[in-house]
């Protein structure tokens, strides 16, 4: 049975609104989730991130996209929000899928949108952290920055509560 392009798009905007109840938006009260979709069908999940310590808000597109980087996949065809596209969201997913059409919470490039699958783990690797050769890993993962304005690579590795270790790059 073929699905059409349409439901797919549908699909992905229902995770996109259920992966938005994961924000942490306390001061804004603005949760936002977005969904990218590659294009093998894989998902990748984003949300808003604040923290009044410091100026900082993540947007949710911009978490998607950086974490998909990070693992090492670029090959964004799709992304839906729980919100309409606008401001630094669609611009900086406007960066990684070029010939994007924007309609509202819904983003698509011209190439076909595969069926949604399961979602990406970027999870490098399971485990104790003896042995492993951690600069080695951020090392790896500073290879697959997006940096065209700084030309200055940055990866980190960040070690999650199961001792898994998850990559992180810096995505201009």
């Amino acid at each position: 049975m073929l699905i059409s392009q349409q439901a797919i798009l549908t699909d992905l905007a229902s995770l996109a609104e259920k992966i938005a109840e994961r924000s942490y938006a306390p001061y804004s009260d603005a949760a936002c989730g977005c969904i990218v979709l590659l294009s093998d069908g894989a998902w990748v999940p984003g949300v808003r991130v604040e923290n009044a310590s410091f100026p900082l808000l993540i947007p949710a597109a911009m978490n998607a996209v950086t974490t998909a980087v990070a693992a090492g996949r670029g090959d964004i065809v799709a992304a839906s929000t729980n919100t309409s596209f606008g401001g630094a969201d669609r611009d900086y997913l406007a960066a990684f899928l070029p010939d994007a059409r924007f309609d509202g919470n819904i983003a698509r490039s011209s190439r076909a949108i595969p069926p949604i699958g399961d979602r990406l783990n970027p999870l490098i690797h399971a485990g104790s952290r003896n042995g492993v050769d951690l600069m080695g890993l951020a090392r790896s993962a500073a290879s697959r920055a997006h940096v065209p304005e700084s030309n200055f690579p940055v990866g980190c590795i960040l070690e999650v509560g199961n001792g898994g270790l998850i990559p992180g790059c810096n995505v201009e």
